[in-house]
């Protein structure tokens, strides 16, 4: 039987939308230059300034940013909160 790999941002696709967790898994992103995609690029460079980011996990996942508590997801909005946390577990 094939492993299958299941990474933060499908899991955050699954709760937001299933046809665009489809549409990734076939490489169909098309959102990837719309404007609050950009914003959120922008704010994700930005974001915790002072931290460690964009920490890589064994080559499976990565972490946008942790200092000596918390790891931190940064996002645009809260309002997808079930969806980030399930990104992050």
């Amino acid at each position: 039987m094939e492993a299958v790999e299941i990474r933060g941002v499908e899991m955050h696709y699954y709760a937001v939308c299933k046809r665009k967790l489809w549409l990734f898994q076939h490489g169909l992103g098309m959102e990837q230059h719309s404007d609050r995609v950009e914003e959120g690029k922008v704010l994700h460079d930005y974001a915790y300034d002072r931290l460690d980011k964009e920490i890589e996990i064994g080559g499976e996942a990565v972490i946008d940013a942790i200092d000596d508590m918390w790891i931190r997801e940064v996002k645009i909005s809260s309002r997808m909160e079930r969806a980030d946390r399930l990104q992050m577990l």
